[in-house]
């Protein structure tokens, strides 16, 4: 999704390490004070990133460890990431949650969130196969 469009629902977004190097691999530009960038230093936060790493790829793992560690929503579509969030009590929104809400609130356009959608599957980002009907 992009960094702009997710600033309209959350002031700051806190990203682990290896989600931010995904990011940024995609040339995504936001400005520092919106993004805090936040490794997993707390031995319980690692230890969990480490149950979570057997079952997730490294960014998703780090995402709920780090979202859990702080007690925060994550922000996941793939649906392993969110059974696994769910099964240890971390909230979790997708980025169809997030649109929905965002139209629902008037904050964007309809026709917007559906070509975000549209983008975000050509780039291969996982969605669920739902039509966006905010």
């Amino acid at each position: 999704m992009q960094i702009d469009v997710l600033l309209l629902r959350y002031q700051t977004i806190v990203i682990p390490p290896l989600v931010h190097d995904e990011v940024f691999r995609r040339r995504v530009r936001v400005k520092p004070a919106q993004i805090k960038i936040q490794d997993i230093e707390d031995a319980a936060a690692l230890r969990r990133f480490t149950e979570y790493r057997q079952r997730l790829d490294g960014g998703e793992a780090q995402a709920i460890a780090l979202a859990e560690h702080l007690h925060a929503v994550v922000l996941i579509d793939e649906v392993a990431g969110t059974r696994v969030a769910k099964e240890f009590g971390i909230q979790c929104v997708s980025t169809i949650d997030v649109l929905k809400h965002l139209v629902n609130e008037g904050h964007l356009k309809r026709k917007r969130a559906q070509r975000i959608v549209e983008i975000m599957r050509l780039n291969g980002t996982y969605l669920p196969a739902e039509r966006f009907t905010a």
